[in-house]
């Protein structure tokens, strides 16, 4: 009985050691970096959107949908590299996209970005990029460990309760593969309309 009782208990320290960690707003990689970024491999496109959740409404009923009628990158020293205004305000659901480049059409170095969506209602809201150089180009991978290569980096970001932030996508799949796989699952017995 107190056997059982002590799994149960160490079972529930541990998970709620678990919950309390997927979500760690507090700690930074490098000194001076942002508390939270998301991590692209070079030329990898970044598509994101704004996102308003019901709980802006809870916080704020009488404000009005936030629509987008900007959006820029920066880079970690607050200069403008890209940026697109838009004539007519953008619903929350428009996607956007940075391929990127800067505003000649020239890739960026790797390094931190800021990506900053200007609201009509609700002011900025911005979210850090950390563009990385992909692990390897050989394949397999050999990073000199036997195999275990380094991931992307990315420190995911809390969103505030009430608060509209950015939903970015992150597809990490780094340049110069040489194999791409692709797998089909066709059910056997089956006849297609």
């Amino acid at each position: 009985m107190r056997r059982t009782v002590f799994l149960a208990f160490l079972l529930v320290f541990v998970l709620s050691g678990v919950a309390l960690g997927q979500c760690d707003c507090g700690t930074n990689a490098i000194v001076g970096d942002p508390e939270c970024f998301a991590g692209f491999y070079v030329t990898n496109p970044i598509e994101f959107k704004l996102v308003v959740p019901g709980d802006y409404f809870f916080e704020c009923p009488t404000c009005p949908v936030p629509g987008i009628v900007a959006w820029r990158v920066e880079t970690f020293e607050s200069t403008v590299i890209y940026g697109e205004v838009f004539a007519e305000p953008k619903g929350h659901y428009y996607v956007m996209t940075w391929d990127q480049k800067d505003v000649w059409g020239n890739p960026v170095p790797t390094g931190l970005y800021r990506l900053v969506i200007v609201t009509d209602v609700a002011g900025e809201v911005d979210h850090y990029i950390n563009i990385q150089a992909p692990p390897c180009v050989a394949w397999p991978c050999w990073c000199g460990c036997w195999g275990c290569c380094p991931t992307l980096e990315s420190i995911p970001c809390c969103v505030p309760y009430g608060m509209i932030y950015l939903d970015i996508t992150n597809n990490p799949t780094p340049p110069n593969i040489l194999v791409r796989l692709s797998l089909t699952i066709v059910q056997s017995g089956s006849s297609v309309p």
